[in-house]
C-alpha cells in the first residue's frame, strides 16, 4: 500500500503549493535497475502509486474535487490498500503506438540469388515483409519511471516503398536512453524445386526490396482506477452535513478526470527501421562453364 500524508488546509492553499515532487529513490542507478528488471516479465500495465498519479496534469482537478467533495482537513492519500482488492488502480500502456515516418528513407531494390541446399536442387524462398526497428527512449514521464512494459506498435503504411501497414511488439523500460527493439514480420519459407536441366546450372532468384527508413513516436500510458482519501476523523460530504460520516472516501480517477489526456502520461522514443520486402520469385538456369 502506498500511503502519503497531506494537509489539506484550504483551497486556496492548494491553489498556490507546488505539485507534491516525486522522490529521488525513484530514480535509481542503471545498474542496479536492470538488475532488478532481469527477475521481471513485461506487461502491459504496472500498479499505480501516489507519485504516479500525483504527476498527471489532472492531479490538481482531483485534489480540488476532494475539496469540494468532503472539505478540508488531514488526509491521507493512499492506492491499491491491500484490504480492497476490489478497487485497484492501474497504468497502463494505451492500444497500439503510432510510429511516425521521417521523409528521409531510402530503398534499394536488387534480385537475390538464392542457391540450393548442398548436394540437392532444393532451395527454401522466403516470402513477404519484415520490419526490424532499433528504438532509443527519449524523453519519459514520472510516472512508471523504470518500470518494464510490453507495448503493440503500429508501423503505417510506406507508399513509395510499396509496404503495407503491420503491428509489431515491442518490450521497454521505461527509462532514458533505454535501448528497444521492435520485429514485425508475416514472412513465410517455401521450398522449392529447382528445374533439374542437364549441362546447366539452376539457381533460385527473388526480389528484394529493402529499405532504411528514420521514425518517433510517444508511447501513451492511461491511469484509471481509485485513489482512497482517508480524513483524521469522520466527517460527512460537503453537499449532506447531516449524512453518514466515514473516515474514508474514493475518488475513481476516470469518473472526475473525463478527459484521457488529464489521466495520461507520455514516453516519447526514437529510431531506425529496416524495412524488407521480398516477392516475385522465379528460377534461373545458366549452361555449366567449362574449364
Amino acid at each position: 500500500m502506498i500511503l502519503k500524508q497531506i494537509s489539506v488546509l484550504s483551497p486556496l492553499l492548494l491553489a498556490i503549493c507546488p505539485v507534491f515532487s516525486i522522490p529521488n529513490s525513484r530514480f535509481v542507478r542503471r545498474d542496479s535497475m536492470e538488475e532488478a528488471l532481469s527477475l521481471k516479465t513485461a506487461r502491459p500495465c504496472s500498479v499505480l502509486d501516489v507519485d504516479d498519479v500525483q504527476s498527471l496534469l489532472g492531479w490538481p482537478k482531483l485534489q480540488k474535487y476532494a475539496i469540494d467533495t468532503w472539505g478540508v482537513g488531514n488526509v491521507t492519500i493512499s492506492i491499491n490498500p491491500p484490504n480492497y482488492k476490489d478497487k485497484p488502480a492501474t497504468l497502463c500502456v494505451v492500444d497500439s503506438s503510432p510510429i511516425i515516418l521521417s521523409d528521409d528513407h531510402n530503398c534499394t531494390v536488387n534480385r537475390v540469388e538464392i542457391p540450393p541446399e548442398k548436394g540437392t536442387n532444393v532451395i527454401d524462398v522466403e516470402f513477404g515483409y519484415k520490419n526490424v526497428g532499433q528504438w532509443n527512449i527519449t524523453e519519459v514521464s514520472s510516472a512508471a519511471h523504470a518500470e518494464l512494459f510490453q507495448a503493440k506498435f503500429q508501423v503505417p503504411e510506406i507508399k513509395d516503398a510499396d509496404l503495407k501497414p503491420i503491428t509489431t511488439r515491442g518490450e521497454f523500460v521505461n527509462a532514458l536512453d533505454n535501448v528497444f527493439e521492435t520485429t514485425a514480420s508475416n514472412m513465410t519459407t517455401k521450398k522449392t524445386q529447382l528445374p533439374n536441366i542437364s549441362e546447366q546450372v539452376c539457381v533460385g532468384t527473388i526480389r528484394s526490396r529493402e529499405c532504411y527508413i528514420h521514425a518517433h513516436g510517444r508511447i501513451q500510458f492511461e491511469a484509471t482506477g481509485y485513489v482512497w482519501f482517508t480524513f483524521d476523523a469522520a466527517r460527512a460530504p460537503v453537499a449532506k452535513p447531516k449524512g453518514a460520516k466515514h473516515k474514508r472516501y474514493t475518488i475513481k480517477i476516470e469518473d472526475v478526470l473525463k478527459d484521457i489526456n488529464d489521466r495520461s502520461a507520455w514516453t516519447k522514443f526514437n529510431g531506425t527501421m529496416v524495412a524488407t520486402m521480398r516477392s516475385d520469385y522465379f528460377s534461373e538456369c545458366k549452361p555449366k562453364i567449362v574449364i
